[in-house]
This record gives C-alpha cells, structure tokens and sequence, in this order.
C-alpha cells in the first residue's frame, strides 16, 4: 500500500481511509445510538466494570465521582472518534435521558480512537440488556 499525502486520515490496523465524510456518519450513528439507549427517564452511567447505575433524579456527577477515585463522567453524546472526551463538571448535574460514562481520568488527556467507542458501545450495549 502506498500512502499518499491528503486530507484522510488512515486508521491504524485498517488500511482504510476516515475521511471526514465518514467521521460524520460516525458522529451520527454514535448520536443515534445514543438517543436509542437514552430514552427513558433515568440518567443512565455505565461504569469501567461494565455495570450500570440510574439516577431517577438529576444528581451531581459528583456524587457519582466520590464513590470512584481517579475517574470522571462523559455524557455519551459528547464522545467523538479523535477527541478528548471532556468532563462533565463534579457540580452539573447528570440529566434524566441521558447516558453517562464513568471513564478513569487518562481517558481525558488523549483522542478517543473507534475501537475505544466499540468498547464503550459493547459495554453500554450489555449493561442495557441486564434486568435492573
């Protein structure tokens, strides 16, 4: 394979080109998938374990935060391929509808790659199928 210079960006072990078109259905399917598993009235978190809390009231993510040194809340809808997911504040509060991750704080000094969002979808994706 011969790399040429361009605007794609190849990610690595697929030899395929992003290009921004197919960042954006990327974008899309991720916002789509988060109204999917967010709809009802429950602030959902998925913790690092894989296992999910809900929250029936809007509560402070710091609340979520004291019980786990070292990690951070990242509302689903902010994760991107590429960025850093940003951290919702200790004093806003997780909103009934949405779903939350609790990431360990390394998470939020480097790019989300999509194998990270794969992981994070799998794990939402089987924390949603368990009985509450």
């Amino acid at each position: 394979m011969q790399l040429v210079a361009s605007r794609e960006r190849y990610v690595m072990g697929n030899c395929a080109p992003v290009s921004s078109k197919v960042r954006q259905q990327q974008q899309q399917q991720q916002r789509r998938w988060t109204a999917q598993w967010s709809s009802s009235a429950t602030a959902k978190v998925i913790r690092a374990d894989g296992k999910m809390e809900e929250f029936e009231t809007a509560v402070p993510a710091g609340r979520v935060v004291a019980r786990s040194p070292g990690y951070y809340v990242c509302s689903g809808e902010a994760m991107q391929v590429g960025a850093h997911p940003p951290v919702v504040g200790e004093g806003e509060k997780l909103q009934p509808g949405q779903l939350y991750f609790l990431l360990p704080l390394s998470y939020s000094h480097r790019p989300l790659s999509l194998p990270d969002l794969c992981l994070f979808a799998a794990k939402a994706s089987a924390a949603l199928r368990l009985p509450s």
